[in-house]
Protein backbone atom coordinates (compact mmCIF):
# COMPACT_ATOMS: atom_id res chain seq x y z
CA UNK A 1 0.00 0.00 0.00
CA UNK A 2 1.15 3.25 -0.93
CA UNK A 3 1.00 5.17 2.77
CA UNK A 4 1.55 8.67 1.04
CA UNK A 5 -0.41 8.36 -1.60
CA UNK A 6 -3.19 6.36 -0.54
CA UNK A 7 -3.94 8.69 2.63
CA UNK A 8 -2.34 12.27 1.72
CA UNK A 9 -4.59 13.51 -1.04
CA UNK A 10 -6.56 16.39 -1.57
CA UNK A 11 -10.39 16.88 -1.31
CA UNK A 12 -12.06 19.17 -2.98
CA UNK A 13 -15.00 19.54 -0.84
CA UNK A 14 -16.20 22.57 0.24
CA UNK A 15 -16.71 23.24 3.87
CA UNK A 16 -16.66 25.64 6.67
CA UNK A 17 -13.75 27.76 7.46
CA UNK A 18 -13.95 25.57 11.17
CA UNK A 19 -14.42 22.63 9.14
CA UNK A 20 -11.69 23.31 7.20
CA UNK A 21 -9.07 24.00 10.25
CA UNK A 22 -10.42 20.85 12.17
CA UNK A 23 -9.54 19.25 9.08
CA UNK A 24 -5.72 20.36 8.65
CA UNK A 25 -5.49 19.25 12.00
CA UNK A 26 -7.09 15.96 11.34
CA UNK A 27 -5.66 15.24 7.67
CA UNK A 28 -1.95 16.84 7.85
CA UNK A 29 -0.97 15.33 11.77
CA UNK A 30 -3.30 12.25 11.54
CA UNK A 31 -3.88 11.31 8.03
CA UNK A 32 -0.60 10.72 6.59
CA UNK A 33 -0.03 7.58 7.68
CA UNK A 34 -0.94 3.61 7.06
CA UNK A 35 -0.67 0.37 7.86
CA UNK A 36 0.83 -0.33 4.51
CA UNK A 37 0.10 -4.23 4.37
CA UNK A 38 1.64 -5.07 1.29
CA UNK A 39 -0.19 -7.30 -1.59
CA UNK A 40 -0.06 -11.11 -2.18
CA UNK A 41 2.54 -11.62 -4.58
CA UNK A 42 2.08 -14.11 -7.59
CA UNK A 43 3.72 -17.74 -7.11
CA UNK A 44 6.09 -18.17 -10.00
CA UNK A 45 9.55 -20.52 -10.01
CA UNK A 46 11.61 -21.84 -6.42
CA UNK A 47 14.17 -20.17 -4.93
CA UNK A 48 17.85 -21.83 -4.98
CA UNK A 49 18.65 -22.10 -0.82
CA UNK A 50 21.59 -19.40 -0.19
CA UNK A 51 22.73 -21.30 2.91
CA UNK A 52 25.63 -18.74 3.14
CA UNK A 53 24.29 -15.27 2.71
CA UNK A 54 24.94 -14.72 6.67
CA UNK A 55 28.35 -14.13 7.12
CA UNK A 56 27.86 -14.01 11.02
CA UNK A 57 28.06 -17.62 12.21
CA UNK A 58 27.09 -17.09 15.84
CA UNK A 59 24.07 -18.15 16.81
CA UNK A 60 23.57 -15.74 19.95
CA UNK A 61 24.47 -11.68 19.63
CA UNK A 62 27.64 -10.72 19.49
CA UNK A 63 29.43 -7.48 20.69
CA UNK A 64 29.88 -5.69 17.50
CA UNK A 65 25.59 -6.03 16.52
CA UNK A 66 25.46 -4.25 20.24
CA UNK A 67 24.19 -7.22 22.17
CA UNK A 68 23.70 -6.82 25.79
CA UNK A 69 25.27 -8.99 28.75
CA UNK A 70 23.28 -12.03 30.54
CA UNK A 71 22.19 -9.92 33.15
CA UNK A 72 18.69 -9.18 33.84
CA UNK A 73 17.46 -5.44 32.70
CA UNK A 74 17.62 -3.31 35.54
CA UNK A 75 13.61 -2.01 35.03
CA UNK A 76 12.20 -5.29 34.78
CA UNK A 77 9.57 -5.69 36.92
CA UNK A 78 10.18 -8.64 39.87
CA UNK A 79 7.95 -11.52 39.10
CA UNK A 80 8.08 -14.91 41.13
CA UNK A 81 8.94 -18.08 39.79
CA UNK A 82 5.55 -19.12 38.75
CA UNK A 83 2.26 -17.45 38.04
CA UNK A 84 1.50 -13.61 37.63
CA UNK A 85 3.66 -11.35 38.78
CA UNK A 86 3.07 -9.12 41.90
CA UNK A 87 0.77 -6.14 40.61
CA UNK A 88 3.00 -3.15 40.75
CA UNK A 89 0.97 -0.35 39.23
CA UNK A 90 2.32 2.84 41.19
CA UNK A 91 -0.88 5.22 41.44
CA UNK A 92 -4.55 4.64 42.21
CA UNK A 93 -7.08 5.45 39.71
CA UNK A 94 -10.45 4.62 38.83
CA UNK A 95 -13.11 4.26 36.57
CA UNK A 96 -17.23 4.50 37.76
CA UNK A 97 -18.17 1.18 36.81
CA UNK A 98 -20.78 1.23 33.94
CA UNK A 99 -23.36 -1.67 33.43
CA UNK A 100 -24.13 -4.77 34.26
CA UNK A 101 -21.61 -6.89 36.23
CA UNK A 102 -20.20 -9.95 34.72
CA UNK A 103 -21.25 -13.16 36.88
CA UNK A 104 -18.31 -15.89 37.59
CA UNK A 105 -19.82 -17.95 35.36
CA UNK A 106 -19.96 -15.87 32.52
CA UNK A 107 -16.36 -15.08 33.15
CA UNK A 108 -15.83 -18.98 33.21
CA UNK A 109 -17.49 -19.16 29.93
CA UNK A 110 -15.49 -16.12 28.22
CA UNK A 111 -12.09 -18.06 29.53
CA UNK A 112 -13.05 -21.15 28.39
CA UNK A 113 -13.99 -19.65 24.91
CA UNK A 114 -10.43 -18.32 25.04
CA UNK A 115 -8.51 -21.14 25.70
CA UNK A 116 -10.50 -23.69 23.16
CA UNK A 117 -9.45 -20.81 20.40
CA UNK A 118 -6.04 -20.57 21.47
CA UNK A 119 -6.21 -24.67 21.41
CA UNK A 120 -7.89 -24.99 18.25
CA UNK A 121 -6.00 -22.44 16.08
CA UNK A 122 -2.66 -24.12 17.46
CA UNK A 123 -1.94 -20.29 18.26
CA UNK A 124 1.91 -21.50 19.66
CA UNK A 125 2.30 -23.68 16.78
CA UNK A 126 1.12 -21.60 14.02
CA UNK A 127 2.40 -18.37 15.35
CA UNK A 128 5.82 -20.25 15.12
CA UNK A 129 5.31 -21.50 11.64
CA UNK A 130 4.72 -18.08 10.74
CA UNK A 131 7.74 -16.31 11.98
CA UNK A 132 10.25 -16.47 9.43
CA UNK A 133 13.31 -14.66 8.67
CA UNK A 134 16.69 -16.70 9.18
CA UNK A 135 16.47 -20.74 10.03
CA UNK A 136 17.87 -20.98 13.81
CA UNK A 137 18.90 -24.61 12.57
CA UNK A 138 20.41 -23.54 9.37
CA UNK A 139 23.66 -25.77 8.98
CA UNK A 140 25.82 -22.57 8.18
CA UNK A 141 24.75 -20.82 11.23
CA UNK A 142 23.91 -17.08 11.96
CA UNK A 143 21.84 -14.22 13.65
CA UNK A 144 18.27 -16.30 13.55
CA UNK A 145 15.24 -14.62 13.86
CA UNK A 146 11.28 -14.29 13.12
CA UNK A 147 8.70 -11.66 12.66
CA UNK A 148 5.74 -11.32 11.18
CA UNK A 149 5.26 -10.53 7.80
CA UNK A 150 3.23 -8.96 5.74
CA UNK A 151 2.62 -9.77 1.72
CA UNK A 152 3.57 -13.00 1.73
CA UNK A 153 1.82 -15.96 -0.81
CA UNK A 154 1.96 -19.19 0.71
CA UNK A 155 2.20 -22.96 -1.40
CA UNK A 156 2.32 -26.41 -0.98
CA UNK A 157 3.78 -28.90 -2.85
CA UNK A 158 5.22 -32.47 -2.16
CA UNK A 159 5.12 -31.67 1.79
CA UNK A 160 7.23 -28.72 1.23
CA UNK A 161 5.76 -25.23 2.00
CA UNK A 162 6.52 -21.92 0.36
CA UNK A 163 6.66 -18.70 1.77
CA UNK A 164 6.56 -16.49 -1.28
CA UNK A 165 7.48 -12.62 -0.85
CA UNK A 166 5.95 -10.06 -2.85
CA UNK A 167 7.86 -7.93 -4.64
CA UNK A 168 6.58 -4.43 -3.07
CA UNK A 169 8.30 -6.05 -0.02
CA UNK A 170 6.26 -6.03 3.58
CA UNK A 171 5.00 -2.69 5.49
CA UNK A 172 4.89 -2.28 9.37
CA UNK A 173 5.34 -5.70 10.14
CA UNK A 174 5.54 -4.74 13.72
CA UNK A 175 1.61 -3.96 14.34
CA UNK A 176 1.30 -7.45 13.64
CA UNK A 177 4.60 -8.98 15.14
CA UNK A 178 3.98 -6.78 18.07
CA UNK A 179 0.94 -8.17 19.95
CA UNK A 180 2.03 -11.78 19.49
CA UNK A 181 5.21 -10.79 21.23
CA UNK A 182 3.62 -9.26 24.03
CA UNK A 183 0.98 -11.76 23.95
CA UNK A 184 2.83 -14.88 24.05
CA UNK A 185 5.12 -12.86 26.98
CA UNK A 186 1.65 -12.97 29.15
CA UNK A 187 1.12 -16.46 28.36
CA UNK A 188 4.60 -17.50 29.23
CA UNK A 189 4.06 -15.26 32.94
CA UNK A 190 1.43 -17.73 33.43
CA UNK A 191 2.29 -21.00 31.73
CA UNK A 192 5.59 -21.34 31.61
CA UNK A 193 5.85 -23.45 28.72
CA UNK A 194 9.03 -23.81 26.86
CA UNK A 195 7.27 -22.94 23.64
CA UNK A 196 6.16 -19.00 24.92
CA UNK A 197 9.93 -18.45 26.38
CA UNK A 198 11.18 -19.68 22.00
CA UNK A 199 8.71 -17.63 20.71
CA UNK A 200 9.37 -14.26 22.55
CA UNK A 201 12.98 -14.46 22.11
CA UNK A 202 12.20 -15.28 18.27
CA UNK A 203 10.41 -12.27 17.86
CA UNK A 204 12.89 -9.85 20.11
CA UNK A 205 15.79 -11.22 17.63
CA UNK A 206 13.32 -10.35 14.82
CA UNK A 207 13.10 -6.73 16.54
CA UNK A 208 16.76 -6.62 17.05
CA UNK A 209 17.26 -7.42 13.18
CA UNK A 210 15.45 -4.91 11.95
CA UNK A 211 18.04 -2.27 13.51
CA UNK A 212 21.09 -4.48 12.55
CA UNK A 213 20.45 -4.64 8.74
CA UNK A 214 20.71 -1.47 9.02
CA UNK A 215 24.69 -0.96 9.33
CA UNK A 216 26.52 -0.27 5.96
CA UNK A 217 29.20 -2.30 6.76
CA UNK A 218 31.98 -3.22 9.98
CA UNK A 219 32.91 0.61 9.89
CA UNK A 220 29.46 2.57 9.69
CA UNK A 221 29.55 5.40 12.29
CA UNK A 222 26.48 5.85 11.60
CA UNK A 223 23.67 6.19 14.63
CA UNK A 224 21.09 2.99 15.21
CA UNK A 225 18.71 3.36 12.38
CA UNK A 226 15.58 1.25 11.92
CA UNK A 227 14.35 -0.38 8.43
CA UNK A 228 11.02 -1.46 7.70
CA UNK A 229 12.02 -4.83 6.60
CA UNK A 230 14.88 -6.49 4.92
CA UNK A 231 15.49 -9.57 2.81
CA UNK A 232 18.82 -12.01 2.91
CA UNK A 233 18.64 -14.57 -0.27
CA UNK A 234 16.42 -16.88 -0.37
CA UNK A 235 16.46 -19.97 1.99
CA UNK A 236 15.35 -23.51 3.26
CA UNK A 237 14.64 -24.06 6.53
CA UNK A 238 14.20 -27.06 8.34
CA UNK A 239 12.99 -25.59 11.85
CA UNK A 240 10.29 -27.58 13.46
CA UNK A 241 11.56 -30.61 11.22
CA UNK A 242 8.89 -29.14 8.50
CA UNK A 243 10.47 -27.87 5.11
CA UNK A 244 9.93 -24.50 4.02
CA UNK A 245 11.15 -22.37 1.34
CA UNK A 246 11.77 -18.42 2.26
CA UNK A 247 11.81 -17.42 -1.34
CA UNK A 248 12.89 -13.67 -1.15
CA UNK A 249 13.93 -14.17 -5.18
CA UNK A 250 11.20 -10.71 -6.17
CA UNK A 251 12.90 -8.73 -3.20
CA UNK A 252 16.40 -8.41 -4.23
CA UNK A 253 15.76 -5.67 -5.39
CA UNK A 254 11.75 -5.45 -5.29
CA UNK A 255 9.92 -2.78 -6.72
CA UNK A 256 9.88 0.45 -4.68
CA UNK A 257 6.50 1.19 -3.67
CA UNK A 258 6.82 5.10 -2.54
CA UNK A 259 7.45 6.16 -0.32
CA UNK A 260 9.36 3.34 0.63
CA UNK A 261 12.82 2.25 -1.05
CA UNK A 262 14.61 -0.58 -1.39
CA UNK A 263 18.46 -0.55 -0.55
CA UNK A 264 21.06 -2.34 -1.86
CA UNK A 265 23.65 -3.17 1.60
CA UNK A 266 26.18 -5.60 0.49
CA UNK A 267 28.61 -6.27 3.34
CA UNK A 268 26.44 -6.09 6.65
CA UNK A 269 28.56 -7.49 9.55
CA UNK A 270 25.36 -9.45 10.76
CA UNK A 271 23.69 -10.72 7.62
CA UNK A 272 26.12 -10.16 4.60
CA UNK A 273 24.34 -9.17 1.44
CA UNK A 274 20.57 -7.96 2.00
CA UNK A 275 18.57 -5.35 0.09
CA UNK A 276 16.40 -3.34 3.03
CA UNK A 277 13.40 -1.44 2.82
CA UNK A 278 13.86 1.96 3.90
CA UNK A 279 11.94 5.13 5.32
CA UNK A 280 10.44 3.41 8.66
CA UNK A 281 6.72 4.43 9.30
CA UNK A 282 5.51 5.20 12.74
CA UNK A 283 2.57 3.33 12.16
CA UNK A 284 4.12 0.45 14.15
CA UNK A 285 6.52 2.02 16.54
CA UNK A 286 4.12 2.74 19.67
CA UNK A 287 3.06 -0.95 19.13
CA UNK A 288 6.91 -1.88 19.19
CA UNK A 289 8.01 0.41 21.90
CA UNK A 290 4.90 -1.28 23.75
CA UNK A 291 6.14 -4.15 23.57
CA UNK A 292 9.93 -4.04 24.17
CA UNK A 293 8.37 -2.28 27.73
CA UNK A 294 5.88 -5.17 28.74
CA UNK A 295 8.36 -7.73 27.85
CA UNK A 296 10.63 -7.07 30.61
CA UNK A 297 8.63 -9.03 33.62
CA UNK A 298 9.06 -12.18 31.46
CA UNK A 299 12.84 -11.53 31.80
CA UNK A 300 14.24 -13.47 35.22
CA UNK A 301 11.47 -16.31 34.08
CA UNK A 302 13.72 -16.93 30.77
CA UNK A 303 17.58 -18.40 30.36
CA UNK A 304 20.68 -16.56 30.00
CA UNK A 305 20.60 -16.61 26.02
CA UNK A 306 17.27 -15.47 25.81
CA UNK A 307 17.77 -12.84 28.82
CA UNK A 308 20.77 -11.44 26.55
CA UNK A 309 18.60 -11.35 23.62
CA UNK A 310 15.95 -9.18 25.30
CA UNK A 311 18.62 -6.90 26.55
CA UNK A 312 20.13 -6.50 23.27
CA UNK A 313 16.40 -5.43 21.87
CA UNK A 314 16.26 -3.07 24.67
CA UNK A 315 19.69 -1.52 24.14
CA UNK A 316 18.80 -1.34 20.18
CA UNK A 317 15.49 0.90 20.79
CA UNK A 318 17.12 3.39 23.48
CA UNK A 319 19.98 4.00 20.80
CA UNK A 320 17.58 4.29 18.01
CA UNK A 321 14.83 6.36 20.29
CA UNK A 322 17.56 9.12 21.09
CA UNK A 323 18.46 9.32 17.78
CA UNK A 324 15.02 10.12 16.81
CA UNK A 325 14.72 12.68 19.28
CA UNK A 326 18.03 14.11 18.49
CA UNK A 327 16.74 15.07 15.22
CA UNK A 328 12.99 16.75 16.65
CA UNK A 329 11.65 13.19 16.35
CA UNK A 330 11.82 12.42 12.20
CA UNK A 331 13.08 9.00 11.92
CA UNK A 332 16.59 8.54 10.19
CA UNK A 333 16.77 6.40 7.07
CA UNK A 334 19.41 5.40 4.53
CA UNK A 335 19.04 6.31 1.01
CA UNK A 336 19.48 4.37 -2.31
CA UNK A 337 23.10 5.72 -1.80
CA UNK A 338 22.91 4.77 2.00
CA UNK A 339 23.74 8.17 2.68
CA UNK A 340 21.94 9.04 6.31
CA UNK A 341 19.11 11.45 5.43
CA UNK A 342 16.11 12.75 7.53
CA UNK A 343 12.55 11.86 5.38
CA UNK A 344 10.44 14.41 4.67
CA UNK A 345 7.50 12.20 4.36
CA UNK A 346 4.76 12.79 7.31
CA UNK A 347 4.93 9.32 8.16
CA UNK A 348 8.66 9.54 9.77
CA UNK A 349 7.69 12.63 11.28
CA UNK A 350 5.82 12.63 14.52
CA UNK A 351 4.32 16.31 14.60
CA UNK A 352 4.63 18.16 17.93
CA UNK A 353 2.72 21.45 17.04
CA UNK A 354 -0.53 22.02 18.83
CA UNK A 355 0.64 18.72 20.79
CA UNK A 356 -1.05 16.83 18.66
CA UNK A 357 1.76 13.34 18.33
CA UNK A 358 3.02 14.40 21.73
CA UNK A 359 2.30 11.11 23.45
CA UNK A 360 4.52 9.14 20.55
CA UNK A 361 7.18 11.54 21.41
CA UNK A 362 7.34 11.42 24.75
CA UNK A 363 7.32 7.24 24.23
CA UNK A 364 10.25 7.84 22.39
CA UNK A 365 12.04 10.47 24.94
CA UNK A 366 10.99 8.00 28.10
CA UNK A 367 12.38 5.42 25.94
CA UNK A 368 15.84 6.42 26.14
CA UNK A 369 15.96 8.65 28.71
CA UNK A 370 13.37 8.11 31.29
CA UNK A 371 12.42 11.79 31.55
CA UNK A 372 10.12 14.17 29.46
CA UNK A 373 11.88 16.97 29.58
CA UNK A 374 9.93 19.65 27.74
CA UNK A 375 7.00 17.55 26.87
CA UNK A 376 3.85 18.34 28.62
CA UNK A 377 1.81 16.42 27.25
CA UNK A 378 -0.79 16.66 29.93
CA UNK A 379 -3.75 13.32 29.41
CA UNK A 380 -2.23 12.50 25.54
CA UNK A 381 -5.69 14.03 23.85
CA UNK A 382 -4.95 17.20 22.41
CA UNK A 383 -7.30 19.94 21.77
CA UNK A 384 -7.72 19.57 17.83
CA UNK A 385 -8.08 15.89 18.46
CA UNK A 386 -10.94 16.38 21.12
CA UNK A 387 -12.49 18.46 18.61
CA UNK A 388 -12.39 16.10 16.11
CA UNK A 389 -14.30 13.24 18.14
CA UNK A 390 -17.11 15.88 18.91
CA UNK A 391 -17.60 17.06 15.00
CA UNK A 392 -16.60 13.40 13.42
CA UNK A 393 -20.38 12.36 13.99
CA UNK A 394 -21.69 15.88 12.66
CA UNK A 395 -19.11 16.16 9.91
CA UNK A 396 -17.05 12.93 8.82
CA UNK A 397 -14.67 14.25 7.12
CA UNK A 398 -13.25 15.84 10.53
CA UNK A 399 -13.07 12.10 11.81
CA UNK A 400 -9.57 10.69 12.38
CA UNK A 401 -8.49 8.17 9.99
CA UNK A 402 -8.41 4.66 11.61
CA UNK A 403 -4.72 4.47 11.44
CA UNK A 404 -4.36 7.89 13.08
CA UNK A 405 -6.50 6.15 15.86
CA UNK A 406 -3.93 3.41 15.95
CA UNK A 407 -0.78 5.65 16.22
CA UNK A 408 -2.71 7.68 19.04
CA UNK A 409 -4.17 4.08 21.00
CA UNK A 410 -0.38 2.32 20.99
CA UNK A 411 1.76 5.10 21.29
CA UNK A 412 0.01 6.91 24.15
CA UNK A 413 0.00 2.96 26.15
CA UNK A 414 3.80 2.84 25.28
CA UNK A 415 4.28 6.29 27.19
CA UNK A 416 1.98 4.77 30.21
CA UNK A 417 4.07 1.49 30.44
CA UNK A 418 7.62 3.30 29.78
CA UNK A 419 6.59 5.91 32.46
CA UNK A 420 5.68 3.25 35.05
CA UNK A 421 9.29 1.77 35.03
CA UNK A 422 11.13 5.30 34.94
CA UNK A 423 9.07 6.21 37.79
CA UNK A 424 7.50 8.97 35.63
CA UNK A 425 4.32 8.13 38.25
CA UNK A 426 2.67 11.85 37.80
CA UNK A 427 2.80 12.06 34.06
CA UNK A 428 2.24 8.66 34.01
CA UNK A 429 -1.04 8.84 36.03
CA UNK A 430 -2.49 11.74 33.70
CA UNK A 431 -1.59 10.14 30.40
CA UNK A 432 -3.83 6.49 32.15
CA UNK A 433 -6.82 9.15 33.14
CA UNK A 434 -6.31 10.02 29.22
CA UNK A 435 -6.30 6.07 27.91
CA UNK A 436 -9.47 5.67 29.92
CA UNK A 437 -11.03 8.71 27.94
CA UNK A 438 -10.10 6.87 24.97
CA UNK A 439 -11.33 3.68 26.19
CA UNK A 440 -14.75 6.01 26.70
CA UNK A 441 -14.71 7.51 23.40
CA UNK A 442 -13.98 4.35 21.12
CA UNK A 443 -16.44 2.28 22.97
CA UNK A 444 -18.92 4.95 21.98
CA UNK A 445 -17.52 4.56 18.61
CA UNK A 446 -18.09 0.87 18.21
CA UNK A 447 -21.70 1.18 19.82
CA UNK A 448 -22.90 4.02 17.81
CA UNK A 449 -26.15 3.44 15.34
CA UNK A 450 -24.27 5.56 13.45
CA UNK A 451 -20.31 5.02 13.89
CA UNK A 452 -17.83 6.91 12.04
CA UNK A 453 -16.99 5.48 8.06
CA UNK A 454 -14.83 2.40 7.90
CA UNK A 455 -11.81 4.14 7.05
CA UNK A 456 -12.07 6.28 9.82
CA UNK A 457 -12.91 3.59 12.63
CA UNK A 458 -12.22 -0.25 12.14
CA UNK A 459 -14.06 -1.79 15.53
CA UNK A 460 -12.16 -5.03 15.09
CA UNK A 461 -9.09 -3.13 16.01
CA UNK A 462 -10.81 -1.74 19.31
CA UNK A 463 -11.11 -5.15 21.97
CA UNK A 464 -7.29 -5.40 21.45
CA UNK A 465 -7.28 -1.71 22.42
CA UNK A 466 -9.18 -2.13 25.50
CA UNK A 467 -6.80 -5.27 26.88
CA UNK A 468 -3.42 -3.54 26.35
CA UNK A 469 -4.97 -0.23 27.93
CA UNK A 470 -6.22 -2.64 30.75
CA UNK A 471 -2.59 -4.26 30.76
CA UNK A 472 -1.18 -0.47 31.78
CA UNK A 473 -3.64 0.36 33.93
CA UNK A 474 -7.18 1.19 32.52
CA UNK A 475 -10.10 -0.55 34.49
CA UNK A 476 -12.42 -1.45 32.23
CA UNK A 477 -15.88 -1.17 32.72
CA UNK A 478 -18.51 -3.73 32.90
CA UNK A 479 -20.14 -2.97 29.55
CA UNK A 480 -16.25 -2.75 28.01
CA UNK A 481 -16.06 -6.30 29.60
CA UNK A 482 -19.13 -7.52 28.14
CA UNK A 483 -18.64 -5.99 24.49
CA UNK A 484 -14.89 -7.81 24.55
CA UNK A 485 -16.88 -10.81 25.41
CA UNK A 486 -19.01 -10.22 22.75
CA UNK A 487 -16.09 -9.96 20.33
CA UNK A 488 -14.33 -12.65 21.78
CA UNK A 489 -16.94 -15.36 21.07
CA UNK A 490 -17.43 -13.85 17.60
CA UNK A 491 -13.74 -14.79 16.89
CA UNK A 492 -14.61 -18.19 19.25
CA UNK A 493 -17.24 -19.04 16.53
CA UNK A 494 -15.58 -17.90 13.37
CA UNK A 495 -11.78 -18.75 13.57
CA UNK A 496 -12.72 -22.37 14.28
CA UNK A 497 -14.91 -22.87 11.58
CA UNK A 498 -13.63 -25.62 9.75
CA UNK A 499 -13.19 -23.52 6.79
CA UNK A 500 -10.16 -22.42 8.07
CA UNK A 501 -8.42 -25.40 8.96
CA UNK A 502 -5.96 -25.50 6.36
CA UNK A 503 -4.67 -22.13 7.73
CA UNK A 504 -4.00 -23.39 11.08
CA UNK A 505 -2.69 -26.79 9.76
CA UNK A 506 -0.53 -26.06 6.91
CA UNK A 507 1.77 -28.83 7.42
CA UNK A 508 -0.45 -31.51 8.35
CA UNK A 509 -0.92 -34.90 6.18
CA UNK A 510 -4.70 -33.46 5.51
CA UNK A 511 -3.75 -30.65 3.59
CA UNK A 512 -3.26 -31.52 0.53
CA UNK A 513 -1.09 -29.85 -2.31
CA UNK A 514 -2.06 -26.20 -3.23
CA UNK A 515 -2.77 -22.29 -2.38
CA UNK A 516 -3.64 -21.22 1.28
CA UNK A 517 -3.48 -18.03 3.42
CA UNK A 518 -0.54 -17.00 5.51
CA UNK A 519 -2.76 -14.78 7.39
CA UNK A 520 -5.06 -15.79 9.86
CA UNK A 521 -8.55 -15.30 9.75
CA UNK A 522 -9.46 -12.10 11.94
CA UNK A 523 -13.19 -12.62 13.58
CA UNK A 524 -14.48 -10.29 15.59
CA UNK A 525 -10.75 -9.75 17.33
CA UNK A 526 -7.27 -9.59 15.54
CA UNK A 527 -5.94 -13.11 15.72
CA UNK A 528 -3.08 -11.52 16.61
CA UNK A 529 -4.43 -9.65 19.91
CA UNK A 530 -6.05 -12.62 21.80
CA UNK A 531 -2.76 -13.01 23.44
CA UNK A 532 -3.12 -9.74 24.66
CA UNK A 533 -6.20 -10.43 26.80
CA UNK A 534 -4.05 -12.66 28.87
CA UNK A 535 -2.77 -9.51 30.06
CA UNK A 536 -5.61 -8.30 31.86
CA UNK A 537 -4.14 -11.94 34.79
CA UNK A 538 -0.76 -11.05 34.17
CA UNK A 539 0.83 -8.24 33.27
CA UNK A 540 2.39 -6.32 36.02
CA UNK A 541 0.23 -2.95 35.63
CA UNK A 542 -2.49 -4.21 35.64
CA UNK A 543 -5.29 -2.58 37.92
CA UNK A 544 -6.48 -4.06 41.19
CA UNK A 545 -9.60 -1.82 41.19
CA UNK A 546 -10.53 -3.50 37.48
CA UNK A 547 -13.80 -5.42 36.72
CA UNK A 548 -12.10 -8.90 35.83
CA UNK A 549 -11.93 -10.02 32.05
CA UNK A 550 -11.05 -13.28 32.52
CA UNK A 551 -11.10 -15.87 35.60
CA UNK A 552 -7.38 -15.73 35.82
CA UNK A 553 -7.21 -19.18 37.85
CA UNK A 554 -8.96 -21.09 34.95
CA UNK A 555 -6.89 -18.92 32.42
CA UNK A 556 -3.85 -20.20 34.20
CA UNK A 557 -4.76 -23.61 34.48
CA UNK A 558 -5.97 -23.96 30.87
CA UNK A 559 -2.69 -22.43 29.29
CA UNK A 560 -0.92 -24.90 31.37
CA UNK A 561 -2.67 -27.35 29.41
CA UNK A 562 -2.19 -26.13 25.99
Amino acid sequence: MDDAKSLCHATTVKTPRWVATLSIVTGLFYGCSSDGDASPATVSGSPDDAGAALKDGATTPVATDGAASDAAVADAPTVPAVGAPAIVLPVSYTRPDVGTAVSPAELAAATDELIALLKDTRYYDFLDERLHGWPETHPQGGFWWGTFWTGITVTKAGGTVTYKHSNDGSDNAGIHTSPYLEGMCFAHLLGGDAKTAHLVRKMARGYSAWILAMVKDANDKNPRLLSRTFYSAPVTSNDRGQALVIDTSLNRPGIDNAPSDYVHVPNNPTFGDVYIKNKRSKDDIGHMLRAIAQTQACVSRLDAAAKADLAQTKELYEAWAKEVDARNFIIPTLDKDLNLISPTQQLAQYTLAGNVECPSALAIRLMHSGAPGNLDCKNGISSGEALAATTCALVPATCLKNDARQIMRSHQSAAVAIAWQKNQTALGLELLKGLGERVDMDYGFATSASPPPSDKFNPQDVPGFFAYAASVGVPLTSREVRWVHERLHQAYVGMRDPAHAATWNLWAASVPDGTYSFDPPNVGIMHRELGLLIGSCASPYRNPTARPLLDCNRLEQGLKSL
